[in-house]
């Protein structure tokens, strides 16, 4: 998959990750899609009913916003992704279903982290021209309102009005690298991989640079989260058409121990089908 601002999948499966149960059936992944919407929709419902009452924890405030970007992407853009091919309609109706989803994930996170830090807008915007003493407790807000901006961005088939805050997802990657570089097993630099390949100013050496990423991503994870691997494959591999690279990735990912680290387990398993599902679509991504 080719990350374009104008294909309405851009800065894709760096966040689709799920936190329901280790124990999570493989099965339930593959074949029922619905189980992980109601699952998603039902845990937005009864946080989004304790937020509507102010009776809602920081950490609840978190996962609110952390199942809608999930909803998002993991549900809404996954779907839309796979029947876009034999049924446009239905896939335009879900992008559009998701950019309601990912702008509230973002009016959440922007809201709380200005109740945080009263400059962060301002910060966001010129983040040159002000500083801010960001904690590790304000990372994975960061990363999750990161994850919103490049959901946005991908569900709003380029529109301008969106499109223009892509720079802000490489301002908090960035932000939340310099504080935590090592939370969530690299997530940060998984992202980084994602967001070099899609960037408006992007480096001359773009595999370089995401190369580097993905060297620290799989050094933080010790090669056990197959983010890093499918961001490479989809962002670099495909875009510069190497389609040894892309095999050679996707079937590490296949191949990977899933028990190895219970807190990835059901991230992988979630990637280990995506794997499959691309390796079906390679003679589409590939021209030769």
């Amino acid at each position: 998959m080719l990350v374009k601002v104008s294909s309405g999948k851009p800065l894709f499966i760096i966040f689709v990750l799920f936190f329901f149960v280790a124990c999570t059936p493989r099965a339930l992944i593959r074949y029922y899609p619905n189980i992980i919407e109601k699952s998603l929709t039902n845990k937005i419902k009864t946080l989004e009913s304790s937020f509507n009452n102010n009776d809602l924890s920081d950490e609840q405030l978190l996962e609110l916003i952390q199942f809608k970007v999930q909803y998002g992407y993991g549900y809404l853009l996954e779907q839309a992704d796979r029947v876009q091919d034999d049924n446009y309609f239905m896939a335009i109706n879900l992008q559009d279903r998701a950019q309601l989803v990912f702008i509230e994930a973002i009016g959440l996170a922007k809201d709380e982290l200005v109740n945080r830090h009263h400059s962060f807008n301002d910060w966001l915007n010129k983040p040159l021209s002000s500083n801010i003493d960001f904690s590790r407790k304000d990372v994975p807000i960061i990363y999750w309102l990161a994850a919103a901006y490049g959901g946005i961005i991908s569900s709003s088939r380029a529109n301008p009005k969106w499109v223009i805050h892509l720079p802000k997802i490489g301002i908090l990657l960035e932000a939340g690298i310099q504080i935590d570089p090592t939370w969530n097993y690299g997530a940060l630099y998984s992202a980084m991989i994602s967001f070099t390949a899609s960037r408006p100013d992007a480096p001359v050496d773009v595999r370089e640079v995401a190369q580097s990423y993905f060297d620290l991503a799989i050094q933080v994870s010790k090669k056990q989260d197959a983010a890093p691997y499918l961001a490479f494959a989809e962002n670099i591999s495909v875009k510069e058409q190497n389609k040894i690279e892309f095999m050679t990735l996707t079937n590490f990912v296949l191949k990977m121990d899933i028990n190895k680290n219970p807190d990835l387990r059901l991230s992988n398993i979630i990637s280990q089908e995506r794997a499959r599902w691309l390796q079906s679509k390679v003679d589409d991504l590939f021209y030769e």
